[in-house]
């Protein structure tokens, strides 16, 4: 983590915090973030070529109706040419949005997509009353079936693949 992308992240969370908005933030963040996962479009603002108001335009044609602050934060961002980090200051934001929302977030692996009804059961059901848990969802077809399950500092892994790597350690073992 840059001190760069920690010090916009936590100015933003500043903001965040005075007009009582982290989670609505948090949420623009994200929808930013969905978009510029795009190799392209990361290529578009990193770009010296492309002039800022260039920028701030496709900034304000697809982002228009976020957050006005959000928008204003993306525009510091292009001006102060930062937007290579903004990455970096999301993870930063989220890290400090978790702490003060209660949240814990995760990803959960599985071999096809999940509906929504079971991806919100698998959250209640790793929540308690310390905090609630957010997971992203990613296809991993090479676990077979079942999930597995990344935190920062945990990983779950009930996948037909881990089953089998132990089977085969176990078997081994004993061979």
């Amino acid at each position: 983590m840059s001190l760069v992308a920690q010090r916009y992240a936590e100015a933003l969370f500043s903001l965040a915090l005075e007009n009582n908005k982290v989670e609505t933030y948090r949420d623009c963040l994200d929808e930013v973030a969905a978009i510029l996962s795009e190799s392209d479009v990361k290529a578009f603002f990193a770009s010296l070529k492309i002039a800022n108001n260039d920028k701030k335009a496709l900034l304000t044609k697809a982002f228009g109706q976020i957050d006005k602050d959000c928008l204003n934060f993306l525009y510091l961002l292009v001006d102060k040419g930062r937007f290579v980090y903004y990455d970096q200051i999301i993870r930063e934001y989220h890290n400090l949005s978790n702490n003060e929302l209660g949240y814990r977030e995760g990803i959960i692996y599985s071999a096809r997509p999940l509906d929504k009804e079971m991806l919100k059961k698998t959250e209640e059901a790793l929540s308690c009353e310390e905090y609630k848990v957010i997971l992203k969802e990613k296809t991993d077809k090479s676990l077979i079936s079942g999930f597995r399950i990344v935190f920062d500092d945990e990983i779950i892994d009930g996948s037909m693949k881990e089953k089998i790597r132990k089977m085969n350690y176990t078997l081994k073992k004993k061979g």
